[in-house]
């Protein structure tokens, strides 16, 4: 009998393999822990998603966000990327003010209160930011990775 001669599912072409498994011993974590130097998200010694806590991801992808680059919401980000030339000895307020300004709905919904901002601007044309806060959530004290921002 050809391919075409008899409907999907009467011949072997329509059936399913019967696969026994093992049940999933892992739950997805609520929110994926993301690398902002590799631009890809952590994985763990066995293959799988690293998890963050929600807050903690949504502060990291904010501050790693440049304002008006999201269509979608182009209120979200900071503007230190978005910077075109600005005094050396002005970098570090200016950088600070933005960090604030973007994170100031987090800081609002009282998710997070941000003890101090860190800012490196050494190499000519680079912004590195680090940004230590506690998860009001999680009553924890968070530090950022090194979050590097063309400016």
């Amino acid at each position: 009998m050809g391919f075409g001669s008899a409907p999907f599912g009467t011949t072997p072409f329509g059936l399913d393999a019967q696969v026994i498994s093992v049940r999933r011993q892992r739950k997805p974590p609520a929110a994926l822990a993301f690398n902002g130097l590799t631009k890809d998200y952590e994985l763990d010694a066995d293959g799988q998603y690293k998890g963050v806590h929600p807050v903690d991801a949504k502060v990291f992808l904010i501050l790693r966000t440049a304002v008006g680059s999201l269509r979608s919401a182009p209120d979200i980000g900071q503007g230190v990327s978005n910077l075109r030339y600005i005094e050396r000895d002005r970098i570090r307020a200016y950088a600070q003010d933005q960090v604030r300004r973007a994170l100031a709905a987090v800081v609002a919904a009282k998710e997070i209160r941000i003890e101090s901002i860190t800012v490196d601007s050494a190499a000519r044309g680079r912004v590195v930011l680090v940004v230590t806060y506690v998860n009001l959530i999680t009553l924890r004290r968070q530090v950022t990775p090194p979050i590097p921002l063309a400016a």
